[in-house]
């Protein structure tokens, strides 16, 4: 029997090895293909996701600025009704109730590209003015939500707030108000 050769055993495994590694690698490109393709495939589906969301509020919102130009016409409307028709009130009150009209219809026609559109097109041709507008728009959200909070409507139910005290005065977690929560406090205060 003869022995078999270590040269030619070494060269055989080391092809095995070889094609074991290309296998590999076409199998990890494989995996990194698909993976790759299912990432792409998620990212879609979560970009279309967030375009339907934000659609579904823009046109929720849309609706409902609709529903208060249309209260708004239906009262312009109502108001001219208290004149006689020849007086330049009613003609203003009409054409009030008109232009609130077609708003509340434009309002519900809208979509989130449309909006976006018309929003890039208003801040291309006009950015001072569209940057004036977006701070007004700004300042008028920061004051209503400062009033709905100063109103109860945002802290109402949080337990982390102490409740006021008398007056609007600050109460401390113990109860004591203003003056008696000084008189109390463990600090002591240096008034040299």
């Amino acid at each position: 029997m003869t022995d078999p050769d270590p040269k030619h055993e070494a060269r055989q495994t080391a092809r095995k090895v070889a094609e074991e590694a290309r296998r590999a690698e076409r199998e990890a490109e494989n995996l990194a293909e698909r993976a790759r393709a299912d990432a792409g495939h998620r990212l879609d589906e979560t970009r279309q996701y967030v375009h339907d969301e934000a659609n579904a509020r823009v046109s929720e919102a849309g609706d409902s600025a609709a529903r208060e130009a249309e209260r708004a016409a239906r009262a312009a409307s109502d108001a001219a009704a208290d004149y006689p028709s020849d007086r330049l009130e009613v003609r203003a009150l009409e054409g009030i109730s008109r232009l609130l009209e077609d708003t509340a219809s434009s309002l519900r026609s809208t979509d989130l590209d449309t909006v976006s559109r018309e929003l890039t097109r208003i801040a291309r041709r006009n950015p001072v003015t569209f940057m004036a507008g977006a701070a007004a728009v700004g300042f008028a959200a920061a004051r209503l939500l400062r009033a709905g909070a100063e109103a109860g409507g945002f802290l109402e139910d949080d337990e982390d707030f102490p409740d006021p005290g008398p007056a609007g005065m600050p109460v401390d977690y113990a109860g004591a108000t203003g003056a008696e929560a000084r008189a109390s406090s463990p600090v002591e205060r240096d008034d040299r």
